[in-house]
């Protein structure tokens, strides 16, 4: 939703710079890995990704490790 219907929306009716570099997706507590999620899933989109505060679930690794590839 947020890639794909809400970014759109948002670049399309407001004056952003919507481009990858100047975008980012921030989240605290429960939000955190929503936004470490939709970052990691989505960095052809999102360049910068705050995750404030957050524990991660089990499973995770194979995501952390993606983003650490994809991040320099």
């Amino acid at each position: 939703f947020v890639a794909h219907t809400l970014k759109p929306y948002v670049d399309g009716h407001f004056r952003t710079m919507a481009g990858r570099e100047h975008t980012a997706v921030v989240g605290a507590s429960a939000d955190a890995q929503i936004a470490f999620y939709i970052g990691t899933e989505y960095p052809d989109l999102f360049s910068r990704v705050g995750a404030l505060g957050f524990v991660m679930g089990r499973g995770a690794e194979a995501q952390i490790e993606r983003w650490r590839r994809s991040h320099t």
